[in-house]
């Protein structure tokens, strides 16, 4: 089931953060978002939506994961941990494992 929800928009523009617990992700999923046009990376604070790499935790841990107050989505390791953190709370995920054309 997909849902999408309704993101206030800034001047066209889409406020998003990026939260990860890996300097590297982080790093990595803001350079790929600083190439979209439309979207700019700023602090969880200012966000209209998050990124969130969940990283690697084992699924008990997933289940106590809070997620943020905007839409998020979350990027996981597996399926379990995706159902996890859309009961939780999350808007989408992605599988870390999933890459586009590149």
């Amino acid at each position: 089931m997909t849902r999408n929800p309704k993101i206030p928009l800034t001047a066209g523009l889409v406020l998003v953060a990026v939260i990860a617990a890996d300097p590297i992700s982080a790093a990595g999923l803001t350079a790929v978002l600083d190439d979209v046009d439309g979207v700019q990376v700023v602090d969880a604070k200012a966000a209209e939506a998050v990124v969130w790499d969940v990283g690697h935790v084992n699924e008990r841990r997933a289940l106590t994961l809070p997620v943020p107050e905007q839409p998020t989505l979350a990027l996981v390791r597996d399926s379990a941990t995706a159902a996890d953190v859309l009961a939780a709370g999350a808007k989408g995920v992605m599988l870390r494992t999933d890459v586009g054309e590149g």
